[in-house]
């Protein structure tokens, strides 16, 4: 406690003094702040609360989001249903020319849909109060169900992640919990996102989840989830796994980091390899593949000039539509954040680190 402290709790008439005293105690307060301690039992509530608001809009999402890309339908449903039936097309990307499309990306769903499509054939026949069941009916929903179930797994998924986020932010401050599962529950990038089956939805969910063990201070399962979804999923998805990267190398160290990120690394290329090696009959490593065709194209028409280039407006445009205001804010965040935590504009109380809190939770939403 500084001796100002001390002298004014004793009782001195000190009045030139008072200032210089409540700016030290304030500046001890601010250094000293730390998120009030939530219990065990509060954290699994909010959870739960966050859980059902999100599973609610995730559910609404799997059964009425439409099939914005191509690549979907193409790259991921179509040799997944090659997977389960048999049956399917395939595209240049997955030609064992290029192998750009990982085949452990379509494995994860595809324990999910092998199950339900090889369930409906085995029960549906069974029914006998629905004698107009044919193998034409049963075919048409052990095609339709596997669909539904890959959706819902995928939005159980999202919801799960958001939830843990949401949860991490109220323990931080209830404003920034709000702010997070608001933009959570109700933007339009994350209804779509929400039940894709895409590289990127993959990505997203694991990085979210990254994102909220962060929070909790676990940096080594953060960055084996950040590898994760870089390997496994999305590759471009590392940008957004550099700040995670970055505060796990002030915690941590370099040394501590560097193994936090080497060890699932080499867990990861090597069972993407050994997967896709199996799948396309030479040694392959998609990963790789679709980081070097859209990055370092052999021509001048290939690569990401392949379809052609949008402005770098588009990205404003494109955020505004899928997140509204929350975009905008997210952009002076960081701004926000800083003078929260400075000694000039911020607060020695939780108003500073409230600023900094909800600053923080509107970027990641």
């Amino acid at each position: 406690m500084p001796p100002a402290a001390l002298r004014r709790r004793r009782g001195t008439d000190d009045k030139s003094s008072t200032a210089d005293d409540v700016s030290i105690d304030a500046s001890a307060e601010a250094a000293n702040w730390k998120p009030a301690p939530t219990s065990s039992r509060q954290d699994r509530t909010v959870w739960r609360r966050s859980f059902l608001i999100l599973l609610v809009a995730r559910l609404a999402s799997a059964s009425m989001n439409l099939i914005h890309d191509c690549d979907e339908t193409y790259n991921f449903w179509e040799p997944l249903h090659y997977l389960v039936h048999g049956v399917g097309l395939q595209t240049w990307e997955h030609a064992p020319r290029y192998g750009l499309r990982s085949y452990l990306f379509l494995g994860l769903h595809y324990a999910v849909a092998k199950p339900v499509a090889w369930l409906v054939t085995v029960v549906l026949p069974h029914l006998e109060s629905r004698p107009y069941v044919d193998a034409q009916v049963v075919a048409r929903h052990a095609r339709l169900a596997p669909f539904y179930a890959v959706r819902i797994a995928v939005a159980l998924a999202s919801a799960f992640a958001d939830a843990s986020l949401a949860t991490e932010m109220r323990a931080i401050h209830p404003v920034a919990g709000l702010v997070t599962l608001a933009g959570q529950a109700f933007s339009a990038g994350c209804f779509v996102y929400g039940s894709s089956f895409l590289p990127s939805t993959f990505a997203g969910i694991v990085l979210t989840l990254a994102t909220s063990v962060t929070v909790q201070g676990k940096y080594a399962y953060a960055c084996a989830l950040c590898v994760c979804a870089v390997v496994f999923g999305w590759p471009f998805a590392g940008v957004a796994a550099v700040p995670i990267g970055l505060v796990t190398l002030k915690r941590k160290g370099f040394v501590l980091t560097t193994w936090y990120i080497l060890i699932p690394l080499l867990v990861c290329v090597l069972s993407s390899i050994m997967c896709d090696t199996y799948m396309y009959g030479s040694v392959t490593f998609s990963t790789w593949n679709l980081l070097r065709y859209n990055v370092f194209p052999s021509g001048t028409n290939k690569g990401a000039h392949l379809y052609g280039v949008e402005p770098v407006s588009f990205y404003a445009r494109n955020l505004t539509l899928n997140f509204g205001h929350l975009f905008w804010l997210a952009l002076v965040a960081p701004v926000l954040g800083l003078l929260a935590s400075s000694e000039r504009f911020g607060r020695a109380d939780n108003a500073g680190a409230t600023a900094t809190a909800t600053a923080g939770a509107t970027a990641t939403a």
